[in-house]
């Protein structure tokens, strides 16, 4: 929901250009293209940060002793059979859904604001 509450904004914000470059002549597939391509954008970097912020995160937590018991006695991680296991096919599929929603919703909220009547569109945004 939050992705085509983020498209709706920014198409929005961009309907006078886009009615502009649709007055001038522009096919509406290149500024379909674009957009689609800053959402996608958008979303790489956010995954990013949140793999980065998850590494780290977990990092953090395997170096903590599991047990504090006084200054001088900690039991490690170590000691405790523990292996990090990354879902590998989860993750990817996660990631598949959230670039293939993105692409139909910000699609679908492009193609709504570029069908608009150009005239109307630039006069309503004046």
């Amino acid at each position: 929901m939050t992705v085509v509450s983020i498209s709706a904004v920014k198409s929005k914000n961009l309907s006078k250009q886009f009615s502009v470059l649709r007055a001038l002549g522009a096919d509406t597939r290149p500024i379909m293209i674009t957009t689609i391509v800053d959402a996608m954008l958008g979303l790489l970097m956010a995954a990013m940060i949140g793999l980065l912020i998850g590494l780290v995160l977990t990092s953090i937590i395997l170096q903590m002793p599991l047990v504090y018991t006084g200054v001088s006695s900690t039991i490690s991680w170590q000691r405790i059979p523990i292996s990090l296991a990354i879902p590998i096919p989860l993750i990817s599929g996660i990631i598949m859904l959230a670039v293939l929603f993105t692409a139909i919703s910000t699609f679908i909220v492009t193609k709504n604001t570029l069908g608009k009547n150009i005239a109307e569109e630039i006069q309503h945004n004046e």
